[in-house]
């Protein structure tokens, strides 16, 4: 049954692969739109065709362990902690945003919430 699916994915998925890129893209666009306007401090890097975006928190000026904390009891949402990837990634939260955009948006905003009482060095 694999077989058969894959064989069907490269013969007639060209359309919904372009469409999803052009979905996933606008996503990104509207991340980096969202930080920029609403949470400066916070900066989401450039995405390299993946669905996965890293924040970089190290701006907030607040302890990972703090970040993580609100991230999870104040926003309700567990991204994956950088540290887990190796030295380096303490500051770094990865958020999945191959998902739909109203739950996207929804995201954004429990972080906007959790991090509203951040100033911006």
């Amino acid at each position: 049954m694999a077989y058969e699916a894959a064989r069907a994915a490269y013969q007639h998925g060209e359309a919904w692969r372009k469409e999803l890129i052009s979905y996933l893209e606008e996503n990104h666009r509207i991340v980096h739109a969202f930080f920029k306007e609403n949470l400066p401090e916070i900066i989401p890097m450039e995405a390299e065709a993946s669905f996965l975006i890293w924040l970089d928190f190290s701006q907030t000026e607040l302890p990972p362990e703090d970040v993580r904390e609100r991230l999870i009891c104040e926003a309700g949402l567990g991204l994956s902690p950088g540290k887990a990837f190796g030295p380096g990634g303490e500051y770094y939260q990865r958020m999945n945003i191959g998902i739909p955009r109203q739950l996207l948006l929804h995201a954004l905003e429990k972080i906007k919430h959790a991090f509203n009482s951040l100033e911006v060095k």
